[in-house]
């Protein structure tokens, strides 16, 4: 009987067994960790990748400039609306204000905006922010959203700190509704008035890393651009 295939089975099997012991990890040893920090500024990250083909100008964030690109994740992370339509329920629940009634002519509409909101620049949002973004696309017709507006609107003013009143040119029970609170897609943003009352708002592109432009209210920041993605 030939025994040298059993004996060179047995060293192969010893010779595995030991190179396993040497791979695997002794006791004492531990995985290596990522440090906690930047696991931590990870998970603050989020990242947009662009699926509709390139940004031709990733450094444009008007959101009133005709033909802006709309998906780059700016609305969803940096601005933030009046007021948001619930699909599931009917319900038109509150966001940046806490109520907004008419009345019972349906041609003066009364907002009321949440105390204690701040701009990512650390100024708060109040009434004079709305009634400066509203006249600003009143006197501009070729910004997004300011003809249907115009159509509605005779004028906007300052009731307080916290209340805005607008009053129409005709009754219009949806203007709640189809203007400020998500009931499609978006709609128009309000807009800090300290950065945008010395600019052109048809020419000014609201991008200036070293100001932390753009600024908005939403829980993100913007932090790079390309043609490709947006990290924020």
């Amino acid at each position: 009987m030939n025994k040298k295939p059993f004996w060179l089975l047995l060293s192969l099997i010893v010779i595995f067994s030991l190179v396993l012991v040497a791979c695997g990890p002794t006791e004492t040893e531990e995985p290596a960790e990522e440090p906690m920090e930047e696991m931590s500024e990870r998970s603050k990250t989020l990242i947009f990748d662009i699926d509709g083909g390139r940004s031709t100008d990733p450094e444009l964030w008007n959101p009133y400039v005709p033909g802006r690109r709309q998906d780059q994740g700016f609305h969803q992370t940096i601005l933030e609306p009046l007021f948001i339509l619930n699909y599931q329920t009917g319900e038109i629940e509150p966001w940046l204000g806490t109520e907004m009634t008419s009345n019972d002519a349906y041609d003066v509409w009364t907002l009321k905006l949440r105390e204690g909101i701040e701009w990512s620049d650390g100024e708060v949002l109040d009434a004079d922010d709305v009634v400066f973004t509203m006249n600003m696309l009143l006197a501009n017709p070729e910004l997004n959203w300011a003809a249907g507006l115009a159509d509605w609107i005779d004028d906007v003013e300052k009731i307080d700190d916290l209340t805005v009143q607008f009053n129409l040119n005709r009754a219009n029970p949806f203007f709640q509704l189809n203007n400020f609170s998500v009931r499609i897609w978006g709609g128009p943003s309000i807009v800090p008035e300290h950065i945008w009352a010395d600019v052109d708002p048809l020419t000014f592109k609201n991008y200036d890393p070293e100001k932390g432009y753009p600024v908005g209210t939403g829980p993100y920041t913007l932090d790079a651009v390309s043609p490709t993605e947006f990290v924020y």
